[in-house]
């Protein structure tokens, strides 16, 4: 139920916004994205972690691979809320207001896919990390599989939102000096 209003809410969305709005529009915040103790963020965070601490460790391969698939499809729903409410934000008029919102979605958006990496599921923390740009995920993952060729191909995908300055920093908090120039990563960060 929820893939699909917020499928129709990105299918529709022309019909709900205006080319030149006649002032500034509210904040919008998606009925899938309502906060509060009987808000779908609140159930999709509940659900997340009943799911991951009481009912995949006991499932079976099969049952961890529908578990996961459906986590994936909620974790989605759960950020595509945050990324509409964001985008409706004006930061020129409410920087503050932005600001703690976005700090709460990376920190949730960390919270929901971190735990994909610890299950060995790369594939599916990948797709929603590069969806959702959380370039710290890209950079775990790429160092659990020694993957620098996808390192690179995220060096040159998200080179627009500076992915090399992020590694770059990454390495150094991370104590990693020494691998950023024994690759050729370090080529291209320098």
């Amino acid at each position: 139920m929820l893939q699909a209003a917020s499928h129709y809410r990105q299918n529709r969305n022309s019909l709900y916004s205006r080319e030149e709005p006649l002032e500034k529009e509210p904040e919008y915040i998606p009925w899938t994205a309502t906060s509060g103790p009987a808000g779908v963020r609140t159930a999709i965070m509940r659900q997340h972690e009943i799911v991951l601490k009481r009912v995949y460790p006991q499932a079976d391969s099969n049952l961890r691979n529908i578990l996961t698939e459906q986590l994936v499809a909620l974790i989605d729903c759960f950020l595509d809320g945050y990324t509409c409410q964001l985008k409706s934000l004006d930061r020129s008029r409410d920087q503050e207001r932005f600001n703690n919102l976005e700090t709460e979605y990376v920190q949730k958006r960390s919270d929901l896919l971190s735990p994909l990496l610890t299950l060995g599921q790369h594939a599916w923390a990948a797709s929603l990390a590069e969806k959702y740009c959380d370039f710290d995920i890209l950079v775990q993952m790429c160092e659990q599989t020694d993957n620098q060729t996808r390192l690179q191909r995220y060096m040159t995908q998200f080179a627009d939102q500076n992915f090399s300055d992020f590694l770059f920093r990454w390495y150094l908090e991370k104590g990693k000096r020494g691998k950023l120039l024994s690759q050729p990563v370090a080529l291209t960060l320098l």
